[in-house]
């Protein structure tokens, strides 16, 4: 619901995301509600006083939902 929300916002073009490329449940939840994954963002983010990768997940405006928060189709 949040993603949407923010998307309905004519200031913000698109949403990114970041997730450690370890981390199977937030990967699969991401792209549950559309987000895609564009790459690998190495050394991206410090985590714990380590730099981490992260993989980098965008969701646009025309982006398909497919999760609980999907628009029912002709809306």
């Amino acid at each position: 619901m949040l993603s949407e929300w923010g998307l309905s916002l004519p200031e913000l073009a698109r949403l990114e995301l970041y997730v450690e490329p370890h981390n199977v449940a937030s990967r699969r939840t991401a792209e549950s509600v559309g987000y895609r994954r564009e790459g690998l963002m190495r050394s991206w983010q410090a985590i714990g006083g380590i730099r981490r990768d992260m993989d980098m997940y965008s969701l646009l405006p025309g982006d398909r939902r497919v999760g609980p928060c999907a628009s029912p189709p002709g809306t």
